[in-house]
């Protein structure tokens, strides 16, 4: 048997109505919205609100947190410090270990300073050293090459071309021109639709 174009609309007409009635009605019915609820939440978060005050803890003092390094052991022994003063109990550190056992050592990099000598003059070249690349212990000079190593055919490719030298990992990055604003103001108009939504959240309950 054969359906031709014209019927197939009928087919999927039927299914679809037959679908809506074995709906439940309670199901299509939408719950009341709780603003009471909204605005505990929004005043909680806008007005005691502790995200900042941990984000930078955790970044612009006790970061970077490389698993084991010195930062990744006193992140830790601040967030036990601090959950303890919100009244959790039973905060302490736990050990963890690898399906090989134990970690291993951990890696911190103190500085890392790059400058390019020549051709074409001496200038700075931003950059980190790879995780658990090893210490320096001083200043040295050496020949850089630029690989993008990402597969294992990028490996044979610069197989035993590296060697002794600095190796640059990642690609130039390219800065984009800043022709409008990073932040943008809200409207008057903004700003007051806000304030009503909040005057309303206040003088409602559940509604």
């Amino acid at each position: 048997m054969r359906f031709t174009g014209r019927h197939r609309p009928l087919v999927a007409v039927t299914t679809l109505v037959a679908a809506l009635a074995l709906t439940p009605l309670a199901a299509q019915q939408q719950d009341k919205v709780d603003y009471e609820a909204i605005y505990k939440i929004k005043d909680e978060g806008f007005q005691r609100s502790q995200v900042m005050n941990i984000a930078s803890w955790l970044t612009d003092v006790y970061g970077p947190r490389l698993t084991n390094s010195p930062g990744f052991r006193k992140a830790g022994e601040w967030a036990v410090k601090e959950m303890s003063s919100w009244g959790l109990a039973n905060v302490k550190l736990e050990p963890w270990t690898t399906a090989n056992g134990p970690f291993g050592r951990g890696w911190s990099n103190d500085q890392f300073l790059m400058q390019a000598t020549k051709p074409g003059g001496t200038f700075p070249i931003d950059g980190m050293s790879t995780a658990w690349t090893v210490g320096t212990d001083g200043h040295v000079k050496g020949q850089a090459a630029y690989a993008i190593i990402e597969t294992a055919d990028d490996i044979a490719r610069f197989k035993g071309q590296l060697k002794g030298k600095w190796v640059l990992t990642t690609p130039m990055r390219e800065v984009q021109a800043l022709w409008t604003p990073t932040a943008r103001r809200y409207t008057d108009e903004e700003l007051k639709d806000m304030q009503r939504e909040t005057d309303s959240a206040a003088r409602g309950g559940r509604g």
